[in-house]
């Protein structure tokens, strides 16, 4: 098991976010919605970070950085309404 260097520990000791992501059959239609939804709060918290003054950051900027990301980025938001 390449995450696992202790031959001595089984499996059920690897960190969480080590494993596949794979959601279980009766949540699988909405996880991509919600793991979008928590990249882009994840990314507007780091946004806020850099800030001096949370205040300062508009949700107009917000919106222009997310859209600015490089489309392959986890937390892109397309400037596109559909």
């Amino acid at each position: 098991m390449p995450w696992c260097t202790d031959s001595s520990r089984s499996p059920t000791h690897v960190p969480h976010h080590l494993l596949p992501r794979r959601p279980a059959e009766q949540y699988a239609p909405w996880y991509s919605t919600v793991l979008k939804a928590a990249q882009v709060a994840v990314t507007i918290l780091g946004m806020l970070e850099e800030e001096s003054r949370a205040s300062r950051l508009s949700f107009a900027d917000i919106a222009r950085r997310l859209a600015e990301l490089p489309d392959t980025a986890p937390a892109f938001v397309s400037k596109k309404v559909r």
